[in-house]
């Protein structure tokens, strides 16, 4: 029992890592979205 309690703590520090990891990628996807709409919307101003 003991040992299948440790093992199950693990998966879910794991699992919390890998969240971690997956919001930071979708923040600096969003990020980076951001700035190139931004950097597309001042080329398409300084066009005009």
């Amino acid at each position: 029992m003991g040992k299948k309690r440790k093992v199950k703590k693990e998966v879910q520090v794991d699992h919390e890592k890998t969240m971690m990891r997956d919001l930071r990628r979708i923040g600096l996807w969003s990020l980076i979205s951001v700035g190139v709409t931004v950097v597309i919307a001042l080329i398409v101003e300084s066009i005009r």
